[in-house]
C-alpha cells in the first residue's frame, strides 16, 4: 500500500538471504508540500467542491461515535501497513500544526508527545528518539478511510474526485469536528492534501517501475542479433 519510506528493506550484504522475494519493501519519501501551481483553476474547483460536501456533511452535526466505529478495527492485532500509515500521519500532523492556529483544532489533531501504548504506534515508537510527533486517534481514523478509498481508484485518471466521493458513500459521511468555526476548512486542507501527496508519491512509484521495465527490454533488444 504505502511504500514511501526506506524503513523496511533486506540486506544488500552479509550471511542474511532473502526468504521470500514477494516480501514487500517499504520506502518513504520525504512529505512536502506537494501543491504545484500547474493545472490550478481545475485544482480550485475540486477543492471547492470538497469544501462544499464537507459544508453539508457539518450542517448536520452528527457524532463523532456516528463516524468512528470502535468494532472497524482490532487494535490488538495490526499489520505492516497500519503502522506505516500511522508513522507517516505522525508527519501529517507535524505539518498541520504548522499551519493550523486554532487550539482547538490542533487538539484534534496531535496526540500524545511523549510515548503512545497503542499497537499501531509500534514503528513510531521504535523510530522516534523524543522529536516525533503521534497523531490523534481522531486524525488517524480519517486518514486510514481516506486511504481506504484511494486504494480502490489509484489507478484512475481522476483519482481525486473518484477518492473524495468514495469517502463520503461509505462508512465516512457524517463528521463531527470539535471547532465548529474552523471545521469544514481545516478538513478540507486535510483531505485534499492527503490524497494529493498519495497521488503524487504513487505516481512517481509507477514512473520508476515503468523505467525499469524500459531497461530491460532495452537491454533485451541489444541481445537480439538482427
Amino acid at each position: 500500500m504505502l511504500a514511501v519510506y526506506s524503513i523496511l528493506k533486506p540486506p544488500k550484504s552479509g550471511n542474511c538471504s532473502i526468504l521470500s522475494l514477494e516480501t514487500p519493501k517499504i520506502t518513504i519519501s520525504d512529505l512536502k508540500t506537494i501543491f504545484n501551481t500547474n493545472d490550478i483553476t481545475e485544482k480550485e474547483k475540486k477543492i471547492e467542491h470538497l469544501r462544499k460536501t464537507l459544508d453539508s456533511y457539518v450542517t448536520v452535526g452528527l457524532e463523532v461515535e456516528d463516524v468512528f466505529d470502535n468494532n472497524d478495527h482490532n487494535y490488538f492485532k495490526v499489520d505492516t501497513e497500519t503502522c506505516v500509515l500511522y508513522y507517516i500521519c505522525g508527519y501529517i500532523t507535524r505539518y498541520f500544526m504548522k499551519h493550523i492556529n486554532c487550539k482547538v483544532c490542533q487538539k484534534a489533531i496531535v496526540g500524545t508527545t511523549d510515548f503512545c501504548d497503542r499497537p499501531e504506534s509500534v514503528l513510531t515508537n521504535l523510530k522516534s528518539r523524543g522529536a516525533l510527533t503521534y497523531p490523534n486517534k481522531i486524525l488517524f481514523s480519517l486518514i486510514t478511510e481516506i486511504e481506504k478509498s484511494f486504494s480502490k481508484f489509484c489507478d484512475y485518471s481522476d483519482a481525486f474526485n473518484l477518492t473524495v466521493n468514495d469517502f463520503f458513500s461509505g462508512s465516512l459521511n457524517r463528521i463531527k469536528w470539535p471547532c465548529s468555526q474552523h471545521k469544514c476548512d481545516t478538513l478540507t486542507s486535510i483531505l485534499s492534501y492527503y490524497i494529493t501527496m498519495r497521488m503524487r508519491q504513487y505516481t512517481q512509484i509507477v514512473n520508476k517501475n515503468v523505467a525499469k521495465v524500459n531497461a530491460k527490454k532495452k537491454k533485451c533488444s541489444k541481445l537480439i542479433v538482427s
